[in-house]
């Protein structure tokens, strides 16, 4: 796991939650994604 969102927050205070929810939803995208090696 990670850290809980809030504290990601207090760390970052530039940081909005919905900048992480997007991170987290491009991080999961990744994760679905193949990879080719040529």
């Amino acid at each position: 796991m990670g850290l809980p969102i809030e504290e990601v927050l207090v760390d970052y205070p530039d940081l909005e939650r919905e900048d992480i929810q997007q991170a987290l939803e491009y991080a999961a995208w990744l994760q679905q994604e193949e990879v080719h090696t040529v």
